[in-house]
């Protein structure tokens, strides 16, 4: 049986129809192992979308060969290749066993774009295509610090800092303090920031929909319905009952696989020093307004933060 339903979903993948237009996408974001994948299935738990899994990766998608790994433009700026790249892949005009490996829909008119890689391209996508809802998840910087460990995956803060117009626009105040991070806690919780920081700053309110990963997990429900509200998607039953289960990139001794705490296990596994350092990091960029030693984000968090890059006000480093 698990091989029919492997064999199923690959010819799903592969021979679908996609008719919708670029109104047709929603394009969900957040930072790598912040629950993008299971966030995904959550609002695809009906089939109802086609389902692109990170079509914007430049090392397994031939459309984007060559495209920096870690892309930014100012909103309203202009970049002909990038923008030919995004054009086809939010009107459904790519195929590959990467992009299309979870999808089950072989006839849709709407398709649901899931990416970790441009985060900070965010303020650019919806400068040229409002029309396109965003959906940008958020989770508590140390746990997706310890989960991206675990794994052993490797920061890009070179990529980032090799951007002139992103280090002119953003990180001018953190390049010094990027540079000397030491540990590998301390380069993953930077890029923690920074694929945070932007995206918060860039984006606006009409055009996208912040949620925060522990809500998701605390009140299902009615973090579901702001969603689904956003995204124009009346699915025909309740959403949140999908929310206890492990995403297809889920790791085999995560807490959502074993039964622990989803919100709490990374306290495991990350030294109190640690955390005093991760705070000041985030303390740098403004963004211990979101999250502090707890595992919840702070209550009204988000509005203050944006309301004071909304007003101009100092956030972190910038004034």
């Amino acid at each position: 049986m698990p091989r029919l339903s492997a064999i199923r979903t690959k010819m799903s993948g592969a021979c679908h129809f996609d008719v919708g237009g670029i109104g047709a996408s929603v394009l969900l974001a957040g930072t790598g192992r912040s629950g993008t994948t299971w966030l995904a299935e959550m609002i695809n738990s009906e089939n109802g979308f086609r389902y692109l899994f990170e079509p914007f990766h430049a090392e397994k998608v031939p459309l984007c060969s060559g495209m920096p790994y870690r892309p930014y433009v100012l909103p309203g700026g202009e970049n002909d290749k990038l923008e030919r790249i995004a054009l086809r892949i939010l009107t459904g005009r790519v195929r590959h066993p990467w992009v299309d490996a979870y999808n089950r829909k072989r006839f849709s008119r709407r398709r649901l774009v899931k990416e970790i890689r441009i985060n900070q391209l965010l303020g650019w996508v919806a400068s040229r295509w409002p029309e396109v809802p965003i959906v940008f998840l958020l989770r508590h910087p140390f746990a997706v610090a310890a989960s991206k460990l675990a794994l052993g995956w490797e920061t890009h803060l070179d990529m980032f800092l090799s951007n002139p117009e992103l280090v002119e626009r953003h990180l001018a105040p953190f390049v010094d303090d990027i540079k000397c991070a030491e540990t590998p806690f301390e380069r993953h919780v930077f890029m923690w920031c920074i694929e945070t920081y932007v995206p918060l700053c860039e984006l606006r309110d009409d055009g996208a929909l912040f949620l925060f990963y522990e809500d998701l997990c605390t009140r299902p429900e009615s973090e579901l319905q702001r969603l689904c509200d956003h995204i124009g998607y009346a699915p025909s039953r309740a959403l949140g009952i999908s929310a206890d289960r492990p995403s297809a990139q889920s790791r085999k001794d995560s807490a959502v696989v074993q039964g622990g705490d989803r919100l709490s296990s990374w306290r495991n596994s990350i030294a109190d020093s640690d955390i005093q350092r991760g705070l000041e990091i985030l303390s740098l960029f403004g963004l211990d307004q979101l999250y502090g030693d707890d595992p919840l984000p702070k209550e009204m968090a988000l509005k203050n933060f944006r309301d004071q890059v909304r007003h101009g006000r100092s956030v972190g480093g910038v004034g």
